[in-house]
């Protein structure tokens, strides 16, 4: 079983830079304001916690948060998420998955981490926390996965938002099991999609490790070149865009129906 990149880099970078340029904008804002907050001088302070909650919300906002059926922000408001994320648990949650890159990650029939040298049952249990304590401080209303994931992307970079549309794209892909619009939150570590969670990104670094060249020369190529070191954030704008069945398929999931591709060790 892999997952396999079949576009040219002309495509990867063509889908890069048509993507929404606000999107674009907003993941970056708050990148660069989480690494400011999570790795400042004092461990990071209220005042760095409250400029992460401004853009936090805002990105959020422009990816769809409040609309429709979608959670809206804290009823505790900014000050209330400055406080869940000047938290001691919560950052050292949030920086151990800041901290590594899908490119650390790989399969040998076992999920593997390289550097920086953290088990990775330990990097499924952080994200693991990390996802529930965001969706319970940081969204009013939260039931799915949909935006705690959408805030840990934005958060840390690790891995894709399990939204609709990147969904859509990893069913478009081959993989099975991420039909229809509810996925809760897991209950446990051992919930089917706690266990989809934690074994994404190891496909995505392995299918990333096996063509860093083409991936990186896409990104430098296009409007974001800082997607070449954001593996996790450039695979969620692919496969979002591969959700479109008019675009040319770009990854594709090559199964030896050797069993789920979510039942990892």
């Amino acid at each position: 079983m892999a997952l396999i990149l079949r576009s040219s880099v002309p495509q990867i970078t063509a889908a890069i830079s048509s993507f929404d340029q606000t999107f674009h904008l907003g993941y970056f804002a708050v990148r660069q304001a989480a690494a400011a907050h999570l790795l400042g001088k004092s461990g990071g302070t209220r005042r760095s916690a409250e400029d992460l909650a401004y853009v936090l919300r805002n990105a959020l906002r422009e990816w769809s948060m409040g609309q429709q059926k979608a959670p809206r922000f804290t009823a505790s408001g900014l000050s209330g998420a400055a406080t869940f994320l000047e938290s001691g648990a919560v950052m050292l949650d949030l920086q151990c998955i800041a901290d590594i890159s899908l490119s650390n990650l790989s399969l040998d029939g076992r999920k593997r981490l390289g550097p920086p040298g953290i088990a990775p049952q330990q990097v499924d249990s952080n994200y693991y926390d990390a996802l529930l304590s965001c969706a319970k401080n940081l969204f009013n209303g939260a039931t799915n996965v949909t935006y705690p994931m959408k805030a840990m992307l934005l958060l840390t970079g690790f891995m894709p938002a399990l939204d609709s549309q990147v969904r859509g794209g990893l069913a478009r892909a081959g993989f099975k099991g991420l039909a229809g619009t509810r996925h809760l939150l897991p209950r446990g570590n051992t919930d089917p999609i706690a266990k989809k969670t934690s074994a994404l990104p190891y496909w995505l670094g392995q299918c990333w490790n096996n063509h860093t060249v083409a991936f990186q020369a896409a990104a430098k190529a296009s409007n974001y070149p800082e997607l070449a070191d954001e593996p996790g954030r450039l695979f969620d704008v692919l496969l979002f865009t591969q959700c479109d069945a008019a675009t040319p398929l770009m990854l594709e999931w090559v199964d030896d129906g050797q069993g789920n591709w979510y039942e990892l060790s």
